[in-house]
């Protein structure tokens, strides 16, 4: 009796990378790993894996997961075939569930998440330049965009007002990837108006244009059914072998080459400007060491009263003081990318970012008025005259 021999390879891995952290993809963790970011497949993705027989299987380490698909022989040139060939206008699609509020703060995202728009992601993506190992599903090899990686979402009831009469037959909802078209089921025309209403139940899940006279109107994201309550975003991995050949999944001969895609979500630091809010009690050595003063050599002792790091890419400007003298903002010349940890970019040995309020700068008298001056916590943000953005640190002695 023959023995029966069920043999699985590695199909594509997508990974997470958050530079805000040391390890690119979580908080320091001893034992388990807590990723901000968290992928499960749609049940539209269960159904295709169930079907084509692969095996998903998360990676805490680094914040992704990976795709083992079922083989069955060999290709000339020793590359495992795919057991089973994916129709056309197959995909696989994970939700991506953020589980840490606080990377909105600490990467370039946008500073509410409109419940109207997710992230959208895709492996449909034309850059020849992209490696193999590190294939970026954003729009722009640079990382995520906060403008160009964000599409509308629609539910399976989807509406539609439009500044002119529609008649039948002109209207139709298209699914970019399989083609797949729905006509509006009412249409409600005005005098110069006409509001539309679609049932997208037929539709697959996915991304989804509408057409009016053959003239795009809309784009949006068709979310199917079973999506959870709230989606950070979307990727879509086609699995067609008419993508660029870094970005393909499988050849036209169902084989797996050697080398398999590796997809990456890479995420952007937010800079913000460090604003240091320094507030002296009256019984505060440095008040009352001004209140000694006469007024010209108080004048000179505030002038001469900033911040100073043991990094030359960092410096402060003192921006503003009260005229009592109990109040004062240093703010960062440049913005500073935020960091779970920081180090001096100008140090040899990456030294520890330091950074220190000194009074009497440039003079003989120069001192430390204090040492190790916190840096910014990712727990919030100030964003009121964005496009500057503001990270706040209260001082007080």
């Amino acid at each position: 009796m023959n023995d029966l021999h069920i043999k699985y390879a590695e199909l594509l891995t997508i990974r997470i990378e958050q530079p805000f952290y040391a390890n690119k993809f979580c908080k320091n963790y001893s034992t388990t790993p807590t990723p901000d970011f968290v992928l499960i497949p749609t049940a539209e993705c269960l159904d295709t894996m169930k079907r084509l027989d692969y095996i998903c299987r998360n990676t805490k380490e680094n914040a992704g997961l990976i795709i083992f698909s079922r083989v069955l022989g060999k290709n000339a040139a020793g590359d495992d075939l795919l057991r089973f060939t994916p129709p056309m206008g197959s995909k696989l699609s994970f939700w991506i569930l953020l589980q840490n509020s606080s990377a909105i703060n600490f990467n370039q995202l946008p500073i509410s998440i409109d419940p109207e728009k997710i992230f959208y992601f895709s492996n449909q993506v034309n850059d020849a330049g992209a490696l193999r190992h590190n294939l970026h599903l954003t729009s722009t090899a640079a990382g995520v965009d906060e403008i160009a990686d964000i599409v509308f979402i629609r539910k399976a009831s989807y509406y539609y007002r439009h500044g002119a009469v529609v008649t039948a037959s002109t209207a139709v909802v298209k699914h970019t990837l399989t083609g797949i078209e729905v006509e509006p089921k009412t249409i409600v025309s005005q005098s110069a108006s006409a509001d539309l209403y679609f049932e997208l139940l037929p539709m697959p899940q996915g991304h989804c244009k509408l057409f009016i006279n053959h003239i795009e109107e809309d784009a949006f994201y068709y979310m199917g059914a079973g999506a959870p309550q709230k989606v950070f975003g979307a990727i879509e991995l086609v699995l067609s072998d008419l993508l660029d050949a870094n970005y393909r999944v499988a050849e036209s001969d169902k084989s797996l080459t050697s080398v398999r895609p590796a997809y990456v979500l890479h995420f952007i630091n937010r800079a913000t400007l460090w604003r240091y809010t320094l507030e002296l009690k009256p019984n505060s050595p440095l008040f009352i060491e001004m209140e000694t003063l006469a007024p010209a050599d108080k004048t000179d002792y505030i002038n001469r009263l900033n911040i100073l790091t043991n990094d030359a890419a960092i410096t402060f400007s003192q921006t503003s003081a009260s005229p009592d003298g109990t109040n004062f903002q240093f703010v960062s010349n440049t913005a500073v990318a935020l960091q779970e940890k920081y180090f001096s970019s100008s140090s040899v040995t990456k030294d520890t970012l330091s950074l220190t309020l000194k009074k009497y700068i440039g003079i003989p008298a120069e001192a430390a008025v204090r040492t190790d001056l916190q840096c910014p916590s990712t727990g919030g943000i100030n964003a009121i005259n964005n496009p500057d953005i503001y990270s706040d640190i209260l001082l007080t002695i």
